[in-house]
Formats: structure tokens, C-alpha cells, sequence
């Protein structure tokens, strides 16, 4: 499996677990506390997730944020 999709899976995993009460998570948070620390390796795996419509950066004012497409977190609420 191709490095950036080995890495997408596992933040997909991690947004999952850490967006059961809610869509989003800041970037900031994302890189300090889920499984990818590098910037580069986030940015790809984002990107590889935005592909895929399961998960998409957006600004809320000046805070980067990730969000989870809605669909995937019915079962988990």
C-alpha cells in the first residue's frame, strides 16, 4: 500500500475516533496528537482523504480545521 494511503487510513481512523462528538478537529491538533507528526505526510494524507469526499480542510477564521464528511460519523454518535 502506497505510503500516503497507508497514512490516510490511519488519520481517517483517528479523526473517527477523536470527531464522536463533533465534525472537526483543528490541524494543530491533528499533527501534535493523531498519527501523523510530519507536515508533508499530513498534507498528503488530507489530501488523499479530500479525494475520497471523507474529509476536507477548511478556515474558521484564522484556525485550520479538519472536518469529517457528516456521513461517516452516523454510526459513531
Amino acid at each position: 500500500m502506497p505510503r500516503p494511503t497507508a497514512n490516510a487510513l490511519a488519520l481517517e481512523e483517528w479523526l473517527l475516533d477523536r470527531c464522536r462528538t463533533g465534525e472537526a478537529v483543528s490541524r494543530r491538533d491533528a499533527q501534535r496528537l493523531g498519527p501523523i507528526r510530519d507536515n508533508d505526510a499530513l498534507s498528503e494524507a488530507l489530501g488523499v482523504l479530500a479525494e475520497a469526499n471523507r474529509a476536507r480542510e477548511a478556515l474558521d477564521g484564522r484556525r485550520k480545521l479538519i472536518k469529517v464528511n457528516p456521513a461517516l460519523l452516523g454510526g459513531n454518535r
